[in-house]
């Protein structure tokens, strides 16, 4: 039954709307300009795509990206709109700053629009092969290419904005194979006016950026100038000498070195500037010292270095200068003032986020594919290994690297082996050797430089960032406090340094929403949390108590909502650690947190996980959660089978008082689906009509009133009045939700028209619906759990056919792989019974009847739903009647019979006389003083099939009564039987019962009995 008052779409509920808004800043739309132009485009043109304002560049390339990936598969112009949007407002689940204008994407449609514009099996273009790439021109420096790099589009654009403004250098730094050289290789392709220079030592033990090692890049560089010019010229021959001139200078005179420089960067230079790139900057540094924290130049480079700064620091410069290291540094000069403060921009590099560590496998695969043969293509990859790949690198582009190459080549066990390795180093801290790929990758990380560098004071801090989850940044502010709490007397000095050797990430500036101030969000690197102590329990709860006041300052707004993302479940979390947080903050982020992980995530079993404990706390601190909390709640539980906490939650939602009318009656409407599941209609029926409807009628509230009524066709269904289902289906939900423009609302009510339109036999029709009006808006949605209920009618369908092969694999690979990973108990069981069916259909009772009584009966009485309990054991006495023992498949029919008369269950009361029938005449009670309880049994399921429309059991039960009757010399009844079972199987299409049918009309011959 659909639950969807509590929903992320309900309009009662406002919190939800606010997810546009979080964490960006908010363009005003342009739309009074731009609506009337698109109303007059689309007169001409098919499909128009555009922005109701203005948007991020980062957003509307993902939306580009997911846009027109959808439609090179096929899918209709809005379809594929639809799902982009939905790929934008994930990613913000994921990256605040990310996905903000999701809302802002329109689509206009011409008198042709609307339509698919791809045929995905014609022929395709070969895909371009990926070259290596190379940051210097020598080709030495390796780097991601532009068909494998991914992410950092924004930091991109922050570089080349500030470089265009008149800054002169960017420094890229942070923790080893972050992906600086490519950064630095990215920001080098758009600068397409510079010629670019790179620096990097043939021995890095040496240092690379001294004197000489710079000149003669910089020398090579001029030389190819001078080349370009008429050969001969006196220019060429002017640059020529004087770059032999510095060469001779620089060579008897170190001291000379900013001279020349300066001279380069005025005159050849000037007019053709250059982008000079000192990459691997950390070889001219010296090793951080717990003593030294903050990095400085080797002493035999100072001079140098000195000079390149203050060379690129003057105000005519038209050169840019690019640093890439793993740590931020100083260049002090004669006074001891950082020569690179007024000047360079800061990069700090952050690790990849989920979706830009799968978007960089994907990038990977496609390589690999573009490379190597067609039979690559068929390479059959663990997807399971390749998310614990993604999740072991932390985010870091070359460990991701590593530990993926042997899979792309084919080397399961060899990639199993690397991942074990790095999984062992996160567990213990214990780097893994030299001498394979991954050990070298640690050497190359220089581990060791940081177990050196931290004294007591830095590892403490180190282990209090290390107390709050992996992958969220949380403000600065929250973090001093936090290492405050653990007794560091000036936490703002290690906070720097850590900051500075890349043992914590800089995430800039953030805000839990577009309206409220940006503050600095810092989390501790993946990588080197191995390298930190687990905070004890009392230490964890001083820190959680400390950091609350922060979080809840930067991320709570002034209606007191939490961002509906990781950042309400990482304030949750530490609610949960302080022995007396706030109450109201535990309340308001646990409910943002749960709407996160339940309707966002779709993610049931860590939702409950969570309301369990904040539902237990906010008891002993005798605070009464909100109704948001406690309705959402009250869903994830019901789909993971959490009976008792989902009791728990209804008993102290409806004995409170203070809840307004419109959530108190749409907390009521899940207690009567509890009630539907219990098999008590009539009281769930009482509550829709009478404690529902009336309150949302009060409210005018007309979704809700649509919902309502389709939950009371639900029961009407369920009890056989198919005609009055059908038309509250199409004459009191449909319309409302047409005219909300509410496409899943849509989607769900046309899927109940499929189930009335599939149990009266109209299978074709029924089809269509799923395939064509269904599965394309759940896609759209990316509402996982709907899109497998609906491939399950799907195969319901297939399997009526009897295309048991093609329904087994939906159950097997489509639905059960989905619901396991929701977590959704319920759905599991039901599709495990499905294909107990198959098993039974194929003669394997041994292998049906196991997975009813281990894997169906357990879960539906700890669900205690009486209905699905009765349906289970009614699968469970067909087996033991096809196994002989008829008196035990009688008995348990009958055993249910009282329950589901009770509930006016009208299919499962046709379905236990229909078999009883058949038990007794298989018992040859017909031959005895059963004979008319047998035409009793077939009577009433006859009519019952008939109440409910289901020409299959129209068409099963009637061939049988028929045959009855006849015996009985009811000729005439029989025949007018056989009519009604012929209509049943031309409903059908059913060629094979239609010719048994004409069979049993020619061997009863004339209507010859009394009855006629």
């Amino acid at each position: 039954m659909r639950r969807e008052g509590f929903g992320a779409s309900s309009t009662r509920f406002t919190g939800s709307a606010k997810l546009r808004d979080a964490g960006g800043d908010q363009l005003e739309p342009i739309a009074e300009t731009a609506e009337p132009y698109v109303r007059e485009l689309v007169r001409g043109v098919a499909n128009v795509l555009g922005w109701d304002g203005s948007v991020y560049d980062h957003d509307a390339s993902a939306f580009a990206t997911c846009f027109y990936g959808a439609l090179s598969k096929g899918r209709e112009v809005p379809t594929a709109a639809a799902m982009a949007r939905r790929e934008l407002l994930q990613s913000q689940s994921q990256d605040p700053e990310n996905g903000s204008h999701w809302h802002l994407a329109r689509v206009y449609l011409g008198a042709e629009g609307g339509g698919p514009i791809c045929s995905p099996g014609s022929d395709q273009r070969e895909a371009p092969v990926a070259e290596p790439a190379f940051l210097d021109s020598r080709n030495k420096i390796k780097v991601a290419g532009p068909e494998t790099f991914v992410g950092r589009r924004r930091m991109i654009q922050r570089a080349i904005s500030t470089l265009r403004q008149g800054r002169q250098a960017l420094l890229a730094h942070g923790i080893g194979n972050l992906g600086k050289s490519s950064l630095a290789a990215r920001i080098a392709g758009r600068l397409t006016t510079f010629r670019t220079v790179v620096v990097v030592s043939p021995k890095p033990e040496l240092g690379s950026a001294n004197s000489q090692v710079i000149f003669a890049q910089l020398k090579e560089t001029a030389d190819k100038m001078a080349d370009a010019l008429p050969f001969g010229s006196t220019e060429a021959k002017s640059l020529k000498s004087q770059l032999a001139e510095m060469q001779t200078a620089l060579d008897t005179s170190p001291e000379t070195f900013e001279e020349i420089l300066r001279s380069l960067l005025a005159g050849p230079f000037k007019k053709e500037p250059i982008f000079l790139v000192l990459d691997d900057f950390e070889n001219s540094l010296e090793t951080p010292t717990a003593q030294k924290p903050v990095v400085e130049p080797k002493p035999y480079l100072l001079a140098d270095l000195q000079a390149v700064f203050r060379a690129f620091a003057q105000p005519d410069v038209t050169s840019r200068l690019m640093v890439t290291c793993r740590y931020d540094f100083s260049i002090p000069d004669a006074q001891g003032q950082d020569l690179t403060t007024p000047f360079v921009e800061r990069l700090p590099l952050t690790p990849m986020n989920d979706r830009e560590r799968m978007k960089q496998w994907q990038a990977r695969e496609r390589a690999r594919i573009s490379e190597q043969n067609e039979t690559a293509q068929t390479q059959d990859i663990d997807n399971a290994l390749v998310h614990r790949i993604l999740a072991a690198s932390g985010g870091n582009p070359g460990l991701q690297d590593v530990l993926t190459q042997p899979l792309l080549k084919g080397a399961a066990s060899q990639a199993e082996t690397a991942l074990a390795t790095v999984e062992a180093f996160l567990a213990s801290g214990n780097t893994p050797p030299e001498g394979e790929d991954v050990g070298d990758f640690f050497t190359r990380m220089t581990f060791g430089v940081y177990e050196e560098v931290l004294d007591g004071t830095t590892r403490l801090a180190l282990s209090v960032a290390s107390a709050f989850s992996p992958g969220v940044p949380i403000p600065r502010a929250a973090l001093s406090d936090a290492m405050a709490a653990a007794h560091i007397a000036d936490p703002e000095t290690p906070i720097d340094t850590l900051l500075a050797l890349g043992l914590l990430d800089d995430h800039g500036q953030q805000a839990g929403w577009a309206s409220m101030p940006k503050v600095q969000h810092i989390a501790i690197n993946p990588l080197a949390r191995p390298l930190a102590e687990t905070p004890d329990t009392a230490t964890e709860a001083a820190i959680a108590e400390a950091a609350l006041p922060a979080l809840t300052s930067a991320w709570q707004d002034s209606d007191g909502d939490f961002p509906f993302d990781m950042r309400a479940v990482e304030t949750t979390v530490h609610a949960l650690k302080a022995p007396v947080p706030n109450s109201a903050v535990l309340d308001a982020a646990a409910t943002a947190a749960i709407i996160f992980l339940f309707i966002l995530s779709q993610k049931p079993p860590a939702a409950v996980a969570l309301a369990e404990p904040v539902f237990a706390k906010l008891t002993r601190l005798d605070h009464p959660p909100s109704a948001q909390f406690l309705g959402h709640s009250i869903n994830a539980a019901d789909q993971v089978a959490a009976v008792t906490f989902q009791d728990q939650l209804l008993d102290a939602a409806l004995g409170r008082q203070d809840i307004e009318d419109g959530p108190m009656a749409q907390i009521k409407g899940l207690y009567a689906d509890r009630l539907m599941r219990h098999g008590d209609l009539d009281g769930a029926l009482h509550i829709r009509e009478t404690e529902e409807l009336p309150v949302y009628e009060a409210l005018d509230d007309k979704r809700l009133i649509a919902i309502t009524k389709g939950q009371i066709a639900d029961i009407l269904q369920t009890r056989g009045d198919l005609d009055a289902a059908l038309h509250i289906r199409g004459t009191e939900e449909l319309p409302v939700y047409e005219a909300l423009d509410d496409k899943r609302s849509i989607a769900i009510t046309k899927g109940q028209i499929a189930d009335i339109l599939q149990t009266r036999g109209d299978l074709d029709a029924a089809l269509h619906i799923r395939q064509t009006e269904q599965l394309p808006v759940y896609e759209a949605l990316g509402d996982k759990r709907s899109i497998a209920i609906t491939k399950g009618k799907i195969a319901d369908i297939l399997q009526t056919r009897g295309d048991l092969d093609a329904a087994l694999h939906i159950r097997k690979k489509e639905q059960l792989p989905v619901f396991e990973d929701l977590g959704n108990k319920r759905e599991e069981a039901i599709t495990k019974g499905k294909i107990a069916d198959i098993l039974l259909t194929r003669g394997d009772l041994d292998g049906a009847l196991h997975i009813l009584q281990t894997e169906l009966l357990p879960v539906f009485e700890d669900l205690s739903d009486k209905r699905e309990i009765g349906i289970t054991k009614g699968k469970v006495a067909n087996i033991l009647q096809r196994r002989g023992d008829l008196d035990g498949a009688l008995a348990l029919h009958l055993s249910r019979l009282a329950a589901v008369e009770a509930m006016g269950d009208l299919d499962s009361i046709v379905h236990i006389k229909f078999s009883c029938a058949k038990i007794r005449l298989e018992r040859s009670d017909h031959e005895s003083s059963e004979f008319q309880t047998i035409v009793e049994e077939l009577d009433e399921a006859f009519r019952g099939a008939m109440q409910l429309q289901r020409s299959d059991a129209i068409g099963a039960i009637g061939v049988l009564l028929a045959q009855i009757l006849a015996a009985g010399g009811a000729k005439s009844l029989a025949h007018r039987v056989l009519d009604v079972t012929a209509q049943s199987f031309e409903t059908l299409n059913y060629k094979q019962g239609l010719a048994h049918v004409d069979q049993l009309r020619e061997l009863f011959g004339d209507h010859d009995d009394p009855d006629a």
